[in-house]
């Protein structure tokens, strides 16, 4: 029989709950609401949209969705395409999203 030290069994354990981590903390529910996004940011996305000539319901789910990414203050000064590249898959999301 062999005797196995507890720094061998900490390795991968420590391992394994480093890797689970982030997914059980993406996935548990928040205790607190998330604030509404703030009239500035939805005025900023709308603006960006506009070219794409999308219903009001649509961009104003996409935006609702995409407002607690990142920092406002810095997503206030991006293009549509900038904020897409920097988020693809919230990105992707939200707009499957936007449209049910």
């Amino acid at each position: 029989m062999r005797a196995y030290s507890f720094s061998a069994v900490r390795g991968p354990a420590l391992r394994a709950l480093c890797l689970a981590a982030p997914i059980v903390l993406t996935a548990a529910p928040s205790s607190g609401q998330e604030p509404p996004p703030s009239e500035q940011w939805m005025t900023h996305c709308a603006r960006n949209l506009a070219p794409e000539q999308l219903p009001e319901a649509v961009v104003r789910n996409y935006c609702t969705c995409m407002a607690g990414l990142g920092e406002e203050a810095e997503m206030l000064t991006w293009s549509q395409t900038e904020l897409e590249r920097s988020y693809p898959p919230a990105h992707v999301q939200c707009h499957e999203a936007a449209r049910k």
